[in-house]
């Protein structure tokens, strides 16, 4: 019987050093304030948008993950908590990032998995397990995400899968096989299955008439 190829080796991104974990937070930074508005040399407009927590999350998140890598396993879960509870992100410390990540909205963004370089998750995102045993690289059951991938609000990628580089993942999408590099990925346009309130609303009784008849 042959045996199964293993799986392939993923970058780490320098994230297991200190010094590395560091210049993943000045990309992160960079490309964070990028976004934001364009006059930020402030010392006070820099602490403001550094602690908001779409930013803060992530700096949580690098120094839980450099805990982890390290084999300090406690005390990463112990800063894994401390961000759940500051920012409702809940991005384990096994998962691997590259640089320049982009959150928009913090609430609700579960992150498991492998993602590469200036990914964008905008919110309300799931990236994990729970279809099948897979493994391409970033755990069994877990998906791997390529870089410049956008990841619309509300989207899902779900189990050993692979995302390709530049992919776009559309508001609501549920994405449980692989996607080719830069191809844009879509839900189902809602219908309307019946008529609203509004659409059955009787008209309103005219002069001299009681409702329900004349």
């Amino acid at each position: 019987m042959p045996q199964p190829e293993p799986p392939p080796t993923l970058p780490t991104y320098g994230g297991d050093t200190w010094s590395g974990t560091r210049a993943l937070l000045r990309e992160d930074f960079a490309r964070h304030l990028g976004q934001m508005e364009s006059d930020t040399g402030s010392w006070l407009k820099r602490a403001f948008w550094f602690l908001l927590p779409c930013f803060l999350g992530i700096v949580l998140y690098r120094v839980s993950h450099w805990l982890y890598v390290r084999g300090w396993r406690q005390s990463a879960r112990l800063v894994f908590l401390v961000k759940l509870y500051l920012t409702r992100m809940e991005i384990t410390p096994q998962t691997v990032i590259g640089p320049g990540l982009r959150i928009g909205h913090a609430t609700g963004v579960t992150l498991d998995g492998h993602l590469g370089a200036r990914c964008t998750v905008l919110g309300l995102c799931n990236t994990g397990g729970g279809f099948g045993e897979r493994d391409v690289g970033a755990g069994p059951g877990l998906p791997s995400i390529g870089d410049d991938v956008t990841i619309g609000y509300g989207a899902m990628v779900l189990g050993g899968i692979r995302i390709g580089d530049g992919a776009r993942i559309g508001p609501g999408a549920i994405v449980t096989t692989d996607i080719e590099p830069g191809a844009l990925v879509m839900w189902t346009m809602p219908r309307v299955v019946r008529g609203g309130a509004l659409a059955k609303r009787p008209e309103p009784p005219r002069d001299g008439e009681v409702d329900g008849g004349s």
